[in-house]
């Protein structure tokens, strides 16, 4: 499985543990991966991929029915921020909107939402 998820380009190292289930994925500085690329790389290797654990930098928006958006700088992929088995809720997120964060979360199987473990401003030191 590794193998195929280091041909995704933008993929800097790949370490995966079968007895775990789980593999562990760094990018490439200005990387365009998408996570659905992810997916498809190991389901073509015959596993199901579970819930990724994910550290992004993006923007945190929000749409005109008042849903928290993440969308991934450089990519594009937009995910929709929720409160249910997150430690920062949408309303604590909020506060950042329109500026340059640094989120940790997860994107749960199958889905576009992001749970969040936590949520910080990007100075441009730390970009």
């Amino acid at each position: 499985m590794s193998v195929a998820i280091k041909k995704v380009t933008g993929v800097q190292a790949v370490t995966v543990s079968l007895n775990k289930g789980v593999a562990t994925i760094n990018f490439k500085t200005g990387n365009t991966v998408r996570m659905q690329q992810l997916r498809d790389a190991v389901k073509k290797n015959g596993f199901t991929p579970k819930d990724a654990v994910v550290n992004a930098v993006g923007q945190l928006t929000t749409t005109d029915d008042h849903k928290l958006m993440f969308t991934v700088a450089g990519t594009g992929e937009r995910f929709q921020v929720v409160s249910e088995g997150a430690r920062v809720s949408a309303a604590e997120a909020s506060r950042l909107l329109g500026t340059s964060v640094l989120v940790e979360g997860t994107v749960p199987e199958n889905q576009a939402v992001l749970r969040l473990n936590s949520v910080d401003a990007v100075t441009n030191a730390s970009k």
